[in-house]
């Protein structure tokens, strides 16, 4: 066999063409053929001479001792007689004593059986007497010796026994022939290749059972099985501790099914079951038997069809139910005998169920179970609610030929797909009745419906399966499918799948590849158990087939699933951009035959890369076959694992990954780390916290103003009882959230959420799958895979490191604190539904007594809330409620990961603009159509259409069906109050910010109360904050405090307060009428109002980017390498608090990033920045003293002094003063120069008089308000430019050029003597560059 690993993919060279298969299966048969005819042969004789001679078997055993070295042989040479040689493992050069008893050890063993077989015999004979007993001799000093003795002595006499009684049965065998005739039951039962086999163990069983009457190691200590584990627990740890009995009806039968009958060892399930009846006759005499489960019809249809499809009673005759299974196999291999022939009528080949020359083990066959895939749709049901079930399996539906016909023809796992549809379509509603459970036709439906989920996407819900199957309107908008969809494909295969719905097809897939993959388990765990069996090679043999039909079961299936989504891609829109649907669907349609065929191929290579791995490298088989499960299929040949090992560790894919679905998982564990470092600050923490404080506040708040606008004194009282709790609440939140915030602290996957800690755990295995191998590639002299994934793993351990993930386990503890008060509320509201239910008072006591109940439902075992209305209230108040928008912006950053940074937090940034919608003011309409519908929609209107309402409350997590249409009713009126009551806070925050705005402009200086984002003009911004105390979105109190707003606010307010003032701001400036630069303007307002609230960047620095702005190039890519180390948040956090200020920068990387690390600067004074003074008061803006800036990191309402009057006037009249010293003569001034002469400058004072000289002018000649009210009317910059305008911008420059040159002469000699040096150097460096001259040195 060619080695798949020399390719990069299995091709045509590596597949025999089929003449050549066939020669070559023809020679490989005719050798297996006289090789079976030998080994019949020596077994014959064998049984022959055993009886004749039947004590001789007993005799070969010491025969072999005869041939071993004395001890004095072995002084004289150890190493020529012992070297190489070994018993039981160890060395034969040990010590005499330890030799002597290992060796005599079996022959011990056989004559402690026959002194005990002469105690018992005389002790029965003599009986009364006292009789002297023959004693053993003494125990081994050797463990291994002694354990070999004792099993030994029940092992010996059982093959002496087990000759003697093949004798005896061929003899009576004989003679039942001879007196009760040849066609007699039993005769034919014990005729069949079957029961012969059967015979044998049975003779072997007896033997056993005769032995253990003698020995004494049955009375004193284990049966065979237990000496063996307790011998050798590493060997024979398969073996399980008891047996228990099962139900023959029963998915835990079939599991045994599984494992035995492919092993050909089905004959133990009839077996099982007379056991358990003996069992239960003689340990429950007296009592009633159970009925067996029996299936129903819950229609007049399903009746007809079990009636016409109910098996034949099994006997309870034992004989004749072993016969009835013997045929039952004969029948099923006979099958297969057809087929095969078929397939293959040369004569010259040997073929299963055609000719007799296999053993009964080479032909065991999974037979088909009593109601086919019917069974199984009830098998589901019983697993999926636990009912009369432990470890249970799905019935088999499909017979052995069939399962080769389907794998072997193009199209065949379709056209048993549409089969099987067929049969679950015509048996309709069936259920299941039993004596202590009952299975109805609707768990039937739903356990089907989980099935279809976990083939076709386990993320899903089913609403969105059906999306997917059948025809929709995609989230986009389009129409992606015609009428027929997932059908109209599959008719190209079968038109009878006309007849059915998309649905009905995926069950019918679902349970098929359910029942396969739980045969695959249990028939793979079978071969474990019997290895070295001579039937491993026929179990084999049947496990490549279901796999194999499995696996183009699974890829049929993903084949539209991928197709569907796909259309939903950014590529795939553009591309079917001027396409009708119908011709969308057509291109699905043609392209599934297609698909097929790969499909098929790709399941022929995964069969010729297990043979290549088993042949050649079995040590990493089983983590190939772990991989292909753990991909869904995906890794299905050698050159796909090595190309995902490839993906998952060398090819990183920084700006575009072409196969996101194969992540570089280096690149995931770096991406982790950076989170962490992102969100290490306390602050974050804080920002977190408060807006859950917030967002509680502002619920009940919310649901008031609703129910007082809507005159609803039902819904205050509800409020009121269910909101007022909250001393009761915090008793359960407060503790909640310490336990969570502990397990998330010792292990943070503890609490992902289901789906998320699935994909963790396949990826947990699948590690351990690598790991594994990588181990086996560095015995060979490869180390290379092994650091990588011992990379790998320090940096996923870092990323849970409990100090690096500090903050993200505060937000879990504050995120649990704030579900677990929504979930005490949530109970007491459904309490409140209950008690209307029951027509009782709702009186406190009984509402809490309910509400405890409720609410201990809402979790899971582990303290996960479960309740999906809960998790989704809480995403709400959280922002990390999923949309299709959130999930557009993950598919969006897995394929361009370079985003990222851009991107960081897609999830949140997306609910920030969701919940500042939430809060738009009335009557402006909401891009969310049910806030609208809840907002606008009369009461009447949804009680008119039902189905709207379950809709909206299923969206938002309401369990519909556990629901009357009191609690429907109530639930929506809730959800009403809460969505009207934020349209109204909305609207009177933002009116009352629009009223103080209009009357600064219309009454008051013209100058506004309440900031924004600040101007669209950065630069302007930039000089704002480094010469005064400005601060973004505020509020400027009278005596000219500020105030932030943000945090307690929230997002969805403080949003439309900032862009309220941000209009005013922009539109309404100084230097620019509102029409110049409009769209500039519009474009900041509105992307400046859904800036993110926790830290995440916008795209605003991407645009920079490409726009080449130096200094912003080298502050991203400060940020990105500082993020990349621990503790980035933190770094910078403690920096500001212990240093605090605006620092002087110059442009470049390395300052930058000191920058976020001040901190360093404390400790080594030599690196730390100088600090930003103010040219005109000499203090450092925005510093404060410790405490205060303390406060204002982690206070939600943030607080800072108002500017000085000199500051207000720069800052009003739109005078940037930053630009003090940046250059001198043409030389850019060093950070450090410039921080020492605007200190020298502001302490001097000169400036400051001079601006309040000019403030004073400005006042007098109206200035500022003239030119406001200039801009207004529509006076230009062009027409009137405010650098010239009255001349205030001309004399505050020239007040600055003499303050600053006053400043350079003040400044000490060295730092006066650098600047000067630079000067003189360009000079020269310009003199000789106008002479021809290259400039020799920089300046």
């Amino acid at each position: 066999m060619n080695d798949p690993l020399d390719y990069s993919n299995v091709g045509e060279d590596y597949v025999m063409d089929d003449e050549e298969r066939s020669r070559r299966l023809s020679n490989e048969q005719i050798e297996a053929i006289e090789r079976r005819q030998a080994e019949a042969e020596e077994q014959r004789a064998a049984v022959q001479q055993e009886s004749i001679k039947p004590a001789t078997a007993g005799k070969t055993q010491p025969q072999e001792t005869k041939s071993q070295p004395t001890g004095e042989t072995q002084k004289k040479e150890p190493a020529k007689l012992f070297q190489g040689l070994s018993y039981f493992g160890q060395p034969l050069g040990e010590t005499n004593q330890q030799v002597k008893e290992r060796l005599s050890a079996p022959g011990q063993g056989l004559i402690d059986f026959g002194v005990e077989a002469i105690n018992k015999v005389s002790s029965y004979l003599m009986r009364g007497l006292e009789v002297p007993q023959i004693p053993k001799a003494t125990k081994y000093e050797d463990e291994v010796a002694q354990a070999t003795r004792t099993i030994s002595s029940v092992v010996l006499p059982t093959v002496l026994a087990q000759g003697a009684g093949t004798a005896l049965a061929t003899n009576a065998q004989s003679a039942a022939v001879a007196n009760l005739g040849a066609g007699s039951k039993i005769n034919q039962l014990g005729n069949t290749a079957f029961m012969k086999f059967v015979g044998n163990r049975g003779i072997e069983a007896g033997s056993a059972v005769a032995v253990g009457a003698v020995s004494s190691e049955y009375e004193t200590g284990d049966n065979l099985s237990g000496m063996l584990k307790k011998s050798f627990p590493k060997t024979f740890d398969f073996i399980p501790d008891n047996w228990a009995t099962l139900d023959e009806e029963g998915s835990d039968l079939k599991r045994q099914k599984n494992i035995n009958e492919d092993l050909a060892l089905g004959f133990l399930i009839p077996m099982v079951g007379f056991a358990g009846q003996f069992i239960a006759a003689t340990t429950q005499t007296g009592n009633t038997f159970k009925n067996a489960p029996v299936i129903i019809g819950e229609s007049d249809q399903a009746v007809k069809y079990l009636a016409a499809n109910r098996p034949k009673a099994k006997s309870a005759v034992p004989e004749e139910a072993m016969l009835e299974y013997a045929a039952k196999q004969e029948e099923a291999l006979d099958e297969l005998g057809y087929y095969n022939m078929s397939k293959t009528p040369e004569p010259t080949v040997a073929l299963k169920g055609v000719h007799d020359l296999y053993d009964f083990r080479e032909t065991g066959m999974r037979t088909v179970d009593d109601f086919g895939i019917v069974g199984a749709s009830i098998d589901a049901a019983r697993i999926q609610t636990n009912k009369g079930t432990v470890h249970g399996r799905l019935g088999n539906f499909i017979s052995g030929p069939a399962l080769k016909y389907g794998t072997e023809t193009p199209g065949g796992v379709e056209e048993i797909t549409i089969g099987l549809t067929q049969q679950l379509k015509e048996a309709d509603r069936v259920g299941m009745v039993a004596d202590d459970f009952t299975i109805t036709s609707d768990e039937v439906a739903a356990a089907g419906e989980n099935l279809v989920l976990e083939l076709f996407d386990p993320s899903a819900t089913i609403d969105d399966m059906r999306t997917v199957l059948n025809p929709s309107i995609n989230e986009f908008g389009a129409e992606v499918l015609t009428q027929d969809s997932y059908v109209d494909a599959l008719s190209s295969i079968n038109s009878l799948v006309k007849n059915y719905t998309s649905m009905d097809v995926a069950k019918a897939q679902a349970y098929t590849a359910t029942s396969m993959a739980g045969q695959v388990a249990d028939l793979a765990e079978g071969m474990r158990l019997n290895r070295g069996s001579i039937a491993i090679e026929n179990a084999q043999e049947q496990l490549l087939d279901k796999i194999n039909f499995l696996q183009q079961l699974v890829g049929s299936t993903r084949y539209f699933v991928n197709e569907k989504k796909g259309l939903a891609a950014l590529g795939e829109r553009a591309k079917n951009l001027f396409r009708s649907p119908n011709q969308i669907a057509e291109n699905i349609k043609e392209g599934y035959p297609v698909a097929l065929r790969q499909i098929q191929t790709d399941s022929e290579k995964f069969t010729e890369s297990w043979m290549y791995l088993q042949e050649n490298r079995p040590e990493i088989l089983d983590s190939f076959l772990e991989l292909y499960e753990l991909s869904d299929g995906k890794i299905n040949t050698i050159a796909k694992m090595n190309e995902d090992i490839l993906n998952s560790f060398v090819r990183w894919r920084p700006l575009i990954d072409g196969n996101p679905e194969a992540p570089n998982i280096l690149a995931q564990a770096v991406r982790s780390n950076y989170y962490n470092s992102l969100l290490s600050s306390g602050a974050t923490a804080a920002k977190a916290l408060y807006g859950n404080l917030s967002g509680q506040i502002a619920e009940p708040i919310a649901y008031f103003a609703g129910a007082m606008l809507r005159q609803d004194m039902k819904s205050v009282q509800r409020g009121w009882m269910a909101y007022s709790s909250m001393i009761d609440t915090q008793k359960k939140a407060i503790p909640y959230a310490a336990k969570m915030f502990a397990k998330a602290s010792q292990n943070p996957n503890s609490v992902r959420g289901q789906t998320r800690l699935d994909l963790i755990l396949n990826q947990e295995k699948k590690l351990e799958q690598y790991r594994y191998m990588a181990e086996q590639e560095a015995i060979r002299g490869r180390s290379g895979f092994k650091f990588l994934v011992k990379q790998y793993e320090e940096m996923q351990h870092m990323a849970a490191d409990p100090v690096f993930r500090l903050t993200p386990n505060s937000l879990t503890g504050f995120d649990s604190w704030n579900g677990a008060t929504l979930a005490n509320t949530h109970a007491r509201f459904r309490a409140m539904d209950e008690l209307e239910r029951l027509g009782e008072a709702a009186t406190p006591a009984r509402i809490k007594e309910l509400a405890d109940v409720e609410y201990n439902g809402m979790f899971d075992n582990n303290g996960i809330i479960v309740d999906q209305a809960v998790k989704y209230n809480n995403s709400d108040i959280a922002l990390n409620l999923e949309s299709r928008y959130t999930r557009a912006l993950d598919g969006l950053l897995e394929f361009v990961p370079g985003l990222t940074p851009f991107l960081t937090f897609p999830t949140i940034m997306s609910n920030v603009v969701r919940v500042a919608d939430d809060y738009l003011p009335a009557p402006l309409l909401s891009f969310q159509r049910d806030i609208n519908d809840l907002a606008y929609t009369p009461l009447q209107t949804f009680m008119e259409n039902p189905e709207h309402v379950e809709n909206l409350l299923a969206s938002r997590g309401y369990k519909i069906g556990q629901m009357d249409e009191v609690a429907k009713l109530n639930a929506l009126v809730d959800l009403k109050n809460k969505t009207l009551g934020k349209k109204a806070i909305g609207t009177f925050i933002t009116g009352t910010v629009l009223t103080s705005v209009l009357k600064d402009r219309f009454f008051g200086d013209g100058l506004y109360s309440v900031t924004g984002d600040g101007n669209v003009d950065r630069q302007l911004n930039t000089a704002r904050k480094k010469n005064s105390n400005f601060k973004e979105r505020s509020i400027v109190l009278d005596d000219g405090t500020r105030v932030e707003y943000n945090e307690l606010l929230g997002p969805g307010l403080s949003n439309w307060v900032a862009m309220v003032a941000n209009i005013a701001d922009n539109f309404d400036m100084l230097g620019e009428s509102f029409t110049e630069k409009a769209f500039e303007k519009a474009s900041f307002i509105l992307g400046a109002a859904a800036t993110d609230q926790a830290g995440i960047s916008a795209l605003r620095p991407l645009v920079e980017l490409f726009s080449q702005n130096k200094y912003t190039v080298n502050r991203f890519i400060a940020g990105q390498i500082n993020s990349l180390g621990p503790l980035a948040g933190a770094r910078s956090e403690f920096g500001r608090i212990l240093d605090g200020g605006v620092k002087e920068l110059n442009n470049n990387i390395m300052e930058q990033l000191a920058n976020r690390n001040q901190v360093i600067g404390l400790i080594d004074q030599s690196n730390r920045l100088p600090t930003v003074i103010s040219p005109v008061s000499g203090k450092a803006p925005n510093k404060y003293n410790m405490l205060q800036r303390i406060y204002n990191t982690y206070s939600p309402l943030k607080i800072h002094p108002a500017m000085s009057k000199e500051e207000k006037f720069l800052y009003d009249i739109e005078y940037d003063v930053s630009s003090a010293f940046r250059t001198r003569n043409g030389v850019t001034l060093e950070a450090p120069e410039r921080a020492q002469l605007n200190a020298i400058m502001g302490e001097m004072e000169v400036f400051k008089e001079a601006i309040g000289n000019i403030m004073r002018t400005a006042d007098a000649r109206n200035t500022i308000k003239e030119l406001k009210e200039a801009r207004r009317s529509g006076v230009t910059s062009e027409t009137a430019p405010i650098g010239k305008y009255d001349q205030i911008h001309i004399m505050l420059s020239e007040a600055q050029k003499q303050a600053e040159e006053l400043a350079f002469r003040e400044l000490d000699f060295e730092m006066q003597s650098a600047i000067q040096q630079r000067i003189h150097l360009r000079k020269v460096n310009l003199e000789r560059a106008e002479m021809g001259i290259i400039p020799g040195n920089r300046y």
